[in-house]
């Protein structure tokens, strides 16, 4: 989908000095949604946009990978709290990418789900790195 970008179109010389690797195959699709008392409403499946890992989150990591990849960087290096969703939509699309990622995870209540997360970005070949409290580094 890279030549198709809206914004290389509209700004050429971008493309030039803006690191980009393509990450979806093409636009997400859309879909009409039923709601009563609404007429001809339309909601954008960005969980569709990749098959890797789904959302908004592919589409600002073509450019930060593409970024990494242009300077011949090995390892990504992110942060977020420990149930970070980024994290592990990171890890899997710089993997595919030959890239690796170190997330610094900082304190947030730890819950189910909180758990779960943590076991993917480790499944997913994360390296996790425990940053403490976010209030405690200011």
């Amino acid at each position: 989908m890279d030549a198709s970008l809206a914004l290389f179109r509209r700004h050429p010389g971008l493309r030039e000095r803006l690191p980009h690797h393509p990450l979806l195959p093409g636009p997400t699709p859309v879909a009409p949604f039923p709601l009563a008392g609404a007429a001809d409403l339309w909601i954008k499946r960005d969980e569709h946009s990749t098959p890797i890992y789904g959302g908004n989150k592919p589409r600002k990591l073509e450019f930060l990978i593409g970024h990494a990849l242009a300077r011949g960087s090995r390892r990504l290096l992110t942060t977020g709290g420990l149930g970070t969703n980024h994290g592990l939509a990171t890890t899997l699309l710089a993997r595919a990418a030959g890239l690796e990622t170190t997330l610094v995870l900082v304190d947030q209540p730890v819950t189910d789900a909180v758990r779960e997360q943590l076991r993917l970005d480790q499944g997913a070949g994360a390296r996790l790195r425990y940053g403490g409290s976010v209030a405690g580094a200011a």
